[in-house]
Parts: structure tokens; sequence; C-alpha cells
């Protein structure tokens, strides 16, 4: 507790008197050094005494839990962790680990004053091989790098899986909502980062990322994970609170297919629903699988449709001038019309081969009428 009141008062406190720099007089850039050396301090996983890194395995599926109220008043996440333990997945080819924080309570074995790497494959009381100091936000980008870098350090596999647990706010929101930060989630920008200092960024790719959160079903999203996935399993509508169905963990046994594994994460979702509606329950429920290598041409068409799209923009406005000329050149007795392609003023003067209309004036060499 002494950890995070500490934490608290940094972040509240000492980091909110670097807010205005140029106002308080503060030296310019401590703020985002002083951060830079906390977040980095707090994110550090320490793994236990004996740990040892494994062997490579075929599939390593990384699971990014923050609980938030989801397990801290409904204990969603620890119903999800029941459901995978008896999922059948076979755990000596498979690495199953999840990264849990962000919530007040958990109603399991899993401690809330620390972030916790835990291993599926180990049984109740052993199953937390590693942890941080205190609480980290899992809404920094530097918390999810940290446990990315650690599970594939840890845990190395030829098929990588990343999976997202929580509530999902879409591009605008992100995905999370850490309970001990402030509701704090990680934004499209903190993911690219996060991402960017992983090994997903040169090279290896992830078969598959998923959001067990609402709403992160959006263009935006798959853009941005088409540069470190190949396909993504997510929702563009709200999720029910039980989310997925974690039976589906049981086909990594057979297939490391990521077109595979997406279907049945949305197979057994939809099956599971199905199998819970009656008069009084009728959950309206989405989820998609996305080959994120088609991304590219989307974008290419989106900026196609945007570049004629800012042309004819262009085109309007410029007729909305010669509109508002001639309405001024109406207003000061002159009609003007166009014959054959050319413009003709009726009520307008001629003088030695000068037009005259009256009332415009020239400014700065601008007609003003």
């Amino acid at each position: 507790k002494r950890n995070l009141i500490t934490q608290v008062f940094l972040r509240r406190v000492v980091l909110a008197a670097f807010q205005d720099e140029a106002k308080n007089g503060t030296i310019k850039g401590l703020k985002d050094k002083i951060t830079k050396v906390f977040s980095e301090e707090s994110t550090v996983i320490y793994p236990e005494e004996g740990l040892e890194k494994r062997s490579e395995a075929r599939n390593t599926v990384m699971i990014y839990m923050t609980g938030s109220n989801l397990e801290s008043s409904g204990a969603y996440a620890t119903r999800d962790m029941n459901e995978m333990a008896g999922s059948g997945i076979d755990l000596s080819e498979t690495n199953l680990v999840i990264y849990t924080g962000g919530s007040q309570s958990w109603k399991n074995d899993i401690p809330s004053t620390f972030n916790c790497v835990v291993d599926m494959s180990l049984g109740a009381g052993q199953r937390v091989v590693a942890r941080t100091e205190g609480n980290a936000d899992m809404g920094a980008a530097m918390t999810l790098s940290a446990f990315i870098n650690f599970a594939t350090d840890y845990y190395p596999a030829e098929h990588y899986f990343l999976i997202f647990w929580d509530h999902g706010g879409g591009p605008l929101w992100g995905y999370g909502s850490d309970e001990l930060f402030e509701g704090d989630s990680l934004l499209l920008p903190e993911m690219k980062s996060a991402m960017d200092g992983t090994i997903f960024a040169s090279g290896t790719r992830l078969e598959l990322v998923g959001f067990d959160a609402c709403l992160m079903g959006s263009y935006e999203v798959m853009s941005l994970w088409s540069s470190y996935a190949n396909t993504c399993v997510a929702s563009e509508e709200l999720e029910p609170g039980d989310g997925w169905n974690y039976a589906f963990l049981e086909s990594f046994n057979t297939s490391s297919d990521p077109l595979v594994i997406g279907k049945s994460i949305i197979e057994s979702f939809g099956s599971y629903y199905d199998g819970k509606r009656s008069a009084s329950y009728d959950p309206q429920v989405s989820l998609s699988l996305t080959d994120l290598s088609k991304i590219s041409a989307v974008d290419k068409a989106l900026e196609e449709a945007a570049d004629v799209n800012t042309k004819q923009l262009g085109q309007i406005e410029s007729l909305k001038r010669r509109v508002s000329v001639l309405e001024k050149i109406h207003d000061i007795g002159v009609t003007a019309s166009v014959e054959d392609g050319v413009l003709v003023l009726s009520g307008a003067q001629v003088e030695d081969g000068v037009l005259i209309l009256s009332g415009v004036r020239v400014e700065d060499g601008v007609l003003i009428f």
C-alpha cells in the first residue's frame, strides 16, 4: 500500500508541479525525464527465484488482463481464468501466460498490490512466476512492452498470439481501464509505442491479436495492428460481460493457423451466447476475424478517395467564390449572365474601352464590391 501511495503522490503532486513548465519556471523537460524514469522503474518485471527460461514451444499465448471493475465487482477475470484452466489446452505444447493488473481486488489467488505474470501450466499458489515491485499502470505503453518482452524472452515459441482482456473504447478511447490509475487506458498511439519496443517491430509477427473487449473492431485499430500481426479478432459492438468463451483454447492442440484459431474463437463465442438465450435474455453479439494483410489495400483506397474528395472540395470552394462575385455584381445594379461561355454584364458602362462598375473599389490590388 505504501508503494501505491508513493506512486499516486508522485503522479498527482510532484509531476503536477511541472505541468506548466513556462508558468512555474521549472527546468525544461524535467517533467518528461521524471515521468520516464518513474515509468521504467514501475514496469520492471522481476522473475521469481528459480524461474528458468523455457525451451521453444509450438505456441505462446499472451493475455494482457486489465482486471478493472469487471474483476473487483464481478469476478469476470477469475471466471475466465477458470475457463482457460478447464479448456483442455495442452500446456506442454502451448504456453499460456497472463499478465494481471489494474484491479482493486482479485477474486482468486492473484495479488492486487503488484502486477503478476501468471503461468497457467502451474497449479494454484504456484502460478505467479514474476511480478513488478508495485502496481504498474496497465494503460501505459511501457507496461505492455515490458510484459511482451518478458513473455517472448522466458516463453519463446514458433507462433505468438496476443489477447487483450477488459473494457474497450474503440479508436477514440482505446483499450482497458486501470482502476488503480484513474481508469487509464491504452490509446492507439500508446499501443504503437509499446509494440515498437518489442520483437514484433523487427520481423517477427504475431499470428493473431485479439480484443476480448467492446468496440475494438474498427478500421483504425486494424490499420495499426497490421504492422505487427497477421490477423485480428475483435468486436465492432459492445460485448456482454462474460466476454469470450475460452473453451476455444483447445483448438491450439491441433493447429497454430491463425485463421483456424480465429474461427474457433468466433464459433465458441456465438455458441456460448446461443446457449444462454431465453425469453428474458437475448444478447446482441458481434465478433469478426480480419486478415490484416488486406488492410494496406484499404489504406490505399481510402487515401485515393480522400484525394478525390479534397480536389472536389477545392472545386466547390472555387465555384462558391465565383457565385459570390456574381451576386455582388448584381447588388450594384449590374446583371451578370453567361452566354456561350462568355460573361455578359448588363447595365455596366464602358468609357474609352474601360468597364465602369459603379460602387466598386480596389484595395491593395483586390477588387472590392
